[in-house]
Order: structure tokens, then C-alpha cells, then sequence
């Protein structure tokens, strides 16, 4: 994998935004595969019904999914504190629906991850329909990790993305295109720790 052409990419994406990304920002070279598929698919489908809960869904009717799913041992402790009450990271968790379309274009199941665009208004339709208890089988097998290439430039252009955001505010301009910074944050955040080794809550957004 050639590390200097992703930048290379990743840099003329973040032009089109007004973004100078200098040479000094260290290449996001990593040695290690991506996750499993199987964690992968069990992250997305954890996050999906948190963030369902922090938009209205019932508490105990998402507790009562992840025991039929077998998924509550891998709520993060901070998912696992929403779930028992606690308001406090509400919004953060609501974000994430951004952080459910990297997932969902990492899994194949999008066909692209444009920066510039919100996620698509079916993306709910991807995931398990909690209302109905529906099981996570469809989801598992439509399920296909892209390339450990795609991800990579994906995890880099969001990476370079999210430093211009950052300097530009800093410098107190504003980008020539549309860009909103959750969007870039959040799906930041799923790349990184598909090709990570971190815990989900302790995911290093750094610039």
C-alpha cells in the first residue's frame, strides 16, 4: 500500500475545500489488517440501536434486543451507562448516525462515503428494524468488508478533513464547499477503529 499516493489523494480532496494540507502532517500508515468482519458487524449493529435509543426508542426494548442478539457484553461502559438512565450523552450518542454510515459503506451495504452529504435518509432502513425485534441475520449476511485500501484513503480523508476543519477554524476562514464537522468527525471515528486496536470509547480523534 502506498501510503505518499493516499495522502496525495486525501490532500486534493481537502483542496476542493479550501484545506492546505501540509507535509508535515504524519502519514496514517498502518501495518495491521482491519478488524474482523464479525466485530465489525457486532460494533455497527451496538452503536445502531444506541443511537435508535437516543433518538426515542425504548430503553428496555433495547436491552431486550441485545440479550436476544447476544450483543450486551459489548457495550462500552459509557453505552452501557446511557442505557441505564443517563441522559448526559444523549446528543453525542445521536451523532453517531454518521458514525452508522462509515460503518454501513465499510460493510458494503453504501455505495460511496461523500463528505459533503449527510447520511442518506434509508440508512435506517440497513439496520435491523428494532421495532419489529427483527433479528440481525439479514444484516450479517449482506454484510462484506470493502478493502483494507478503500478504508485506509476513507480513514485518511477523513483525517485530513478533519485537521482543515480544525485549522480553519482556528484561523477563523470558512471552507469554499459544505462540509459539516460531525459528519466528518463521526465517521472518522468508525474508520479509525475498524483499523485500530482501541476500545470504542477511547477512539483518539486528534489533529
Amino acid at each position: 500500500m502506498d501510503f505518499n499516493n493516499i495522502r496525495t489523494a486525501s490532500c486534493q480532496l481537502a483542496k476542493k475545500f479550501g484545506f492546505h494540507i501540509p507535509a508535515s502532517l504524519p502519514l496514517l500508515e498502518t501495518d495491521s489488517d482491519p478488524r474482523p468482519i464479525e466485530d465489525i458487524v457486532d460494533r455497527a449493529l451496538v452503536v445502531s440501536v444506541i443511537v435508535a435509543v437516543s433518538y426515542g426508542f425504548k430503553r428496555d426494548a433495547a436491552l431486550l434486543w441485545l440479550e436476544q442478539e447476544s450483543l450486551m457484553e459489548l457495550l462500552s461502559p459509557q453505552e452501557k451507562d446511557f442505557l441505564s438512565g443517563s441522559d448526559e450523552r444523549r446528543q453525542q450518542f445521536q451523532v453517531q448516525v454518521e458514525t452508522l454510515c462509515a460503518f454501513a459503506w465499510s460493510l458494503g451495504l453504501l455505495p460511496d462515503l461523500d463528505f459533503e452529504k449527510d447520511c442518506p435518509n434509508h440508512l435506517v432502513s440497513l439496520y435491523p428494524d428494532f421495532k419489529k425485534m427483527e433479528t440481525t441475520a439479514k444484516f450479517r449476511e449482506r454484510a462484506k468488508l470493502r478493502t483494507t485500501q478503500e478504508i485506509v484513503e476513507a480513514c485518511d480523508a477523513a483525517y485530513c478533513l478533519h485537521w482543515g476543519l480544525n485549522q480553519a477554524m482556528l484561523d477563523g476562514v470558512k471552507s469554499k464547499r459544505r462540509i459539516s464537522p460531525i459528519v466528518v468527525t463521526e465517521r472518522r471515528r468508525a474508520l479509525e477503529w475498524i483499523l485500530g486496536k482501541e476500545d470504542w470509547d477511547e477512539i483518539a480523534l486528534d489533529t
